[in-house]
């Protein structure tokens, strides 16, 4: 048993001598090494990552700033008989997302406007949790089309719009599409915004439900429609498309339709644009 013993302890003697050995021949500089790669990256990151998200720290904290005084100037408009506590269910999840979209004046007005409405008891029925989902998936391009539509939609009931496909001059039939076609084209204008813009945000709020796009109904008059597909941006697609084919193209109206604000919208539009 004693001779075991020594056996043992010799053992385990040798094998810290070689873990030594080993730590001090390989570990010990790869150790060393990756300090010395951690050393750099933390230096890169703080330099090259950190610095601007610092920079946007500081814009970020000068926009909620300014929520802030906004918010408080708009509660102060609603008189004091109509003034009720927010809904936590509403409440909770407009504060959540707005951390992440309070860059953009556009949506981070669409929020305010849901807490406001919130905490006025003239429209705090109208207030659901759907419109936070709602906001959440627009882009600031948008929310801009949706105020332009909902003031349209003010003036007439319906806004005529169509879908359009470039054609062969001499063989309508044979039809070429650019990556972003179909194309939805109505007579409105938006700042900054080009008709394939306004075309993909009028198919996301059509998604989400904050319009109506019918094209089994019509105006009754073509001139309408094909008003609507006079435009630069539609010249500048009959050039593209020949130079890439040498062909001559035409564009055509292949769906008329017509646009309408559903009430799901219309409750939107009180509570979020006020």
């Amino acid at each position: 048993m004693e001779n075991e013993n020594i056996v043992k302890e010799t053992a385990l003697s040798v094998a810290k001598e070689t873990v030594k050995e080993v730590y001090a021949d390989t570990v010990q500089p790869t150790a060393k090494n990756v300090g010395v790669f951690f050393g750099t990256l933390s230096g890169f990151f703080n330099h090259v990552v950190m610095y601007p998200l610092k920079k946007l720290n500081i814009k970020y904290e000068q926009k909620a700033i300014a929520f802030e005084k906004e918010m408080e100037k708009k509660y102060n408009s609603i008189p004091e008989e109509d003034r009720v506590e927010p809904q936590l269910h509403i409440v909770g999840p407009t504060m959540e997302s707005l951390k992440y979209n309070i860059m953009d004046d556009d949506l981070a007005e669409l929020f305010s406007n849901l807490l406001v409405s919130d905490m006025d008891i003239r429209t705090q029925n109208l207030c659901t949790p759907a419109f936070v989902k709602v906001v959440e998936q627009l882009s600031p391009a948008d929310a801009r089309v949706f105020k332009t539509i909902f003031n349209e939609c003010a003036k007439a009931e319906t806004i005529p719009i169509c879908k359009m496909d470039l054609c062969k001059i001499d063989d309508e039939k044979r039809k070429i599409r650019k990556e972003y076609l179909p194309l939805y084209l109505v007579g409105i204008e938006v700042d900054k915004l080009n008709p394939n813009d306004v075309s993909k945000s009028l198919q996301n709020l059509e998604r989400l439900g904050l319009l109506t796009i019918d094209f089994l109904k019509w105006s009754g008059n073509d001139e309408v429609y094909n008003k609507l597909i006079d435009n630069s941006f539609i010249e500048s697609l009959k050039v593209w498309a020949n130079q890439i084919t040498g062909e001559s193209y035409i564009a055509k109206v292949c769906f008329k339709g017509l646009l309408e604000l559903n009430d799901f919208a219309r409750d939107f539009a009180k509570v979020c644009l006020r």
